[in-house]
């Protein structure tokens, strides 16, 4: 997986700058650098992420609780965020099965709401019942239509990761409300008996 992830994220954004570099050297009047500082910004990102993931000192929620709220906060840095983790014990194990998957999940729903719902208000629930993990997400925007985006690439990767985890996911929204999204993965029974 993690090979996967450098190979797909960063080897495709490495691939873009090189690109960019040989379309900057035959036509100067192109202006890339701004491009190129953006795909490195991203990049950065994206190693930070993949190297927090596989590191032993985060196989802890308290872990994950604490990096998702933070992302949270940059992205709703203009409105209201409420995120509740009170239902989720901060020693409850986390390994590295479940940790990427889940904070990708939560990162692109995230970014789904601040770049496109137009809320002001985003509620982020984190809970562990039973056998699962249950992630809500939940805004005040303007909603969309899931089955105008049958195959759109973030709502698409949210279905694969949860899928991977042997999980569900739903939205309730519609155009012209907010959204709420659910994540239930089912892996948790199996993973807290290591």
């Amino acid at each position: 997986r993690i090979a996967t992830d450098l190979h797909d994220d960063i080897g495709a954004s490495l691939t873009q700058i090189s690109v960019l570099s040989e379309i900057g050297g035959r036509d100067p009047s192109r202006n890339v650098l701004s491009e190129v500082a953006v795909i490195s910004r991203d990049m950065v990102d994206e190693m930070s992420d993949i190297v927090w993931a596989v590191s032993p000192r985060h196989d802890r929620f308290d872990s994950i609780v604490h990096r998702m709220r933070r992302f949270a906060e940059d992205a709703m840095a203009d409105g209201e965020l409420v995120f509740d983790a009170s239902q989720l014990p901060p020693d409850l194990p986390l390994p590295l099965e479940l940790r990427r998957p889940l904070y990708l999940v939560f990162k692109e729903a995230v970014n789904n709401v601040a770049r496109h719902s137009r809320a002001n208000r985003m509620v982020v629930r984190i809970a562990a019942r039973e056998a699962s993990i249950e992630l809500a997400i939940e805004d005040n925007g303007v909603g969309f239509d899931p089955a105008a985006y049958p195959h759109g690439e973030g709502l698409g990767s949210i279905r694969r990761r949860v899928k991977e985890l042997s999980g569900t996911v739903s939205w309730d929204t519609a155009a012209g409300r907010g959204t709420r999204s659910e994540e239930h993965t089912s892996e948790l029974q199996s993973l807290t008996n290591l």
